[in-house]
């Protein structure tokens, strides 16, 4: 189903109150702003974001751009429901996540709650190729931050044991290394480092956010999508890139 056309029926004529589409046809303008909103972000190991509106039917890509931190951001919403979702990258290798991918983590999710009066919002994320969203419907879509927290706290820890498994460098002998450094600065880099030569763990950490999202989604009747425009041909001949729903 058309994006532009699923959120305009919300908005305009209150359907779709208690199901989500099995797929979402992206334009091909988002699509190539995903894109370009990652490469940026990739330069600058940060998140980057923007807001998405409806505009007499067509779908308006903001021009304030937000910068968060290399595993965050908070994109100042506006209150009317024409500002149906937003839009942020994942940087990966240049945060030590080599050829992985992320979803959204349980935050991004947790901060849809900022715009749950709203009948429809919908976040997406752009990682390398990768698009995702998740889709909260009012009325349908249940909050439950608490077990999204949860989610959040056993992918941290499921992350974590990886990273310390599968590190060339044990944990002693980075937190030694760390505490002879003089700022944090120089410890971030440190560990950016110590996470790029560690095999696997950008792969697992998508798996992880991709299993997060699913369960997620179940558990509080979000829509959960994803797609990856691989090339870009496809997106080229059709003008859209489709996200199928994932359960």
């Amino acid at each position: 189903m058309e994006l532009e056309k699923y959120v305009s029926e919300i908005l305009t004529r209150g359907m779709h109150t208690a199901s989500f589409p099995a797929d979402l046809d992206i334009p091909k303008s988002l699509i190539d702003y995903c894109w370009a909103l990652y490469q940026d972000g990739e330069k600058v190991g940060l998140e980057l974001g923007v807001n998405l509106y409806l505009n007499q039917g067509k779908l308006d890509i903001g021009t304030n751009r937000f910068q968060g931190t290399p595993s965050g951001i908070t994109i100042a919403s506006d209150a009317t429901n024409d500002n149906f979702g937003d839009l942020h990258c994942h940087p990966s290798n240049s945060i030590g996540h080599v050829d992985g991918y992320a979803a959204h983590s349980p935050e991004d999710v947790l901060a849809i709650r900022n715009n749950v009066q709203k009948p429809l919002f919908i976040r997406f994320v752009g990682s390398g190729t990768h698009v995702y969203a998740v889709t909260y419907r009012s009325g349908y879509s249940q909050r439950i931050d608490k077990e999204i927290s949860n989610v959040g706290l056993r992918l941290n820890d499921r992350a974590t044991a990886f990273f310390d498994q599968k590190c060339p460098v044990d944990e002693e002998a980075r937190n030694e290394a760390m505490t002879k450094m003089s700022s944090s600065k120089q410890q971030s880099k440190y560990i950016v480092l110590r996470r790029r030569e560690t095999p696997g763990l950008g792969k697992e950490m998508e798996r992880l956010s991709i299993d997060g999202c699913k369960e997620i989604a179940r558990k509080g009747d979000f829509g959960f999508y994803a797609g990856d425009q691989g090339y870009g041909l496809s997106v080229w001949a059709y003008g859209y890139l489709r996200l199928n729903r994932l359960q």
